[in-house]
């Protein structure tokens, strides 16, 4: 039984059976939501932390789910259902589970595209207390006046703990992770984050 704050993962399968597995295998660790159609995937999938979607999935104008999910924030905690033979079309979207789907794979790919997500939320939250730092800097001429100021210690110390956290995550991020990631990053991203390593 979970409880507190845990991650949320979306299944939308359309198959029942593989629905009520995925569920199964998945709400021990997580808070699961399930979708049966593509209608029901583009409603939940910016209040879900990982998303796990059927390729054959279609909205109800009779359009691929995928193909509505790309060029989205949220492609990088998505990963594709499908079976072996079929071929990716969809270049960013982690296509890592290949029917039938094993619980390992399933954990696996979970455990994944979370990491991603939080990777992306750290960037961000890096981004912007390096925003915080520098203004106050530019404010006030530089670090060494800004020693006692409370706001300027607290973001810094933050800024400290984002870093080591990010460098935690990053040693476990694997080759597909790397590419993920970089495949989409964002040019505000990267400079934020080449911003607040400076001022580190």
């Amino acid at each position: 039984m979970v409880s507190g704050n845990v991650p949320t993962v979306l299944v939308a399968v359309d198959d029942p059976d593989v629905r009520a597995r995925f569920q199964s295998w998945l709400t021990r660790d997580y808070r699961v939501e399930t979708a049966t159609n593509g209608d029901g995937v583009l409603s939940a999938i910016e209040a879900v932390d990982a998303v796990l979607v059927d390729r054959e999935l279609r909205t109800a104008a009779g359009t691929p789910v995928v193909d509505e999910l790309e060029g989205r924030p949220a492609v990088r905690t998505t990963s594709i259902v499908h079976d072996s033979h079929e071929s990716s079309r969809h270049c960013d979207i982690d296509d890592g589970l290949v029917r039938p789907v094993s619980r390992a794979a399933l954990s696996e790919t979970v455990d994944r595209l979370l990491r991603r997500g939080r990777y992306d939320e750290l960037v961000a939250e890096c981004a912007t207390l390096a925003a915080e730092c520098g203004a106050l800097e530019a404010r006030t001429g530089g670090r060494s006046s800004l020693e006692f100021d409370g706001n300027y210690v607290a973001a810094r110390h933050r800024l400290e703990e984002v870093f080591s956290e990010l460098d935690d995550l990053l040693r476990s991020f694997d080759g597909e992770d790397f590419r993920a990631v970089f495949e989409t990053c964002t040019v505000e991203a990267a400079r934020g984050l080449q911003q607040a390593g400076e001022r580190s």
